[in-house]
């Protein structure tokens, strides 16, 4: 959400619709445009609208992309079912859900629709063994499709396959902030 911008630098995307600073020369109509049509974002805190129904939640990108609303259902209902929600949770508000579920909320709206870039901040984070063998499925499949991930993993054993690179930042380097 552009929390932090970069004081120096540039972050250079190149985007369908051409190059991109994504620092501080970017301007906000282009950024929220990339949200929604080629960066996907997960946060290890699922960031759901509280009063939207779960299926509504998922058929929005879809939607968003054109689907008509029937097709939009039947793919959101295949995507819930694929993730193991269960079908009770499916009109669901978010807080009835388990952390867990949350989760899958959030992965399911990310990748429902194509994208060019996966930002990834601790993905499996609470998901169930059935959930993250799923996640790890679709993201071996859209690395094969040559989407780019970019990830930060406390615990790398699930998704180690997926790894092509990897900076390990020992806890004693990070700054600390008081």
């Amino acid at each position: 959400y552009r929390t932090y911008l970069p004081s120096e630098g540039q972050a250079i995307y190149a985007s369908l619709q051409g190059s991109l600073d994504l620092g501080q020369r970017a301007a906000d109509v282009d950024i929220a445009f990339l949200r929604r049509t080629e960066i996907g974002y997960i946060d290890e805190r699922p960031r759901l609208r509280t009063r939207v129904h779960v299926v509504e939640q998922v058929l929005e990108p879809l939607l968003g992309m054109g689907h008509d609303l029937r097709e939009a259902q039947h793919i959101a209902h295949e995507w819930l079912a694929e993730f193991g929600m269960q079908r009770r949770l499916w009109n669901a508000f978010p807080h009835s859900l388990s952390y867990g579920e949350q989760q899958k909320v959030q992965l399911i709206c990310m990748l429902i629709i194509p994208r060019r870039l996966l930002l990834l901040d601790e993905p499996d984070t609470a998901l169930d063994g059935a959930a993250r063998a799923t996640l790890v499925d679709h993201l071996h499949q859209l690395k094969a499709q040559g989407v780019a991930m970019l990830g930060v993993c406390h615990h790398t054993a699930g998704i180690a396959s997926l790894v092509d690179w990897e900076l390990a930042l020992p806890v004693e380097s990070l700054p600390v902030r008081g």
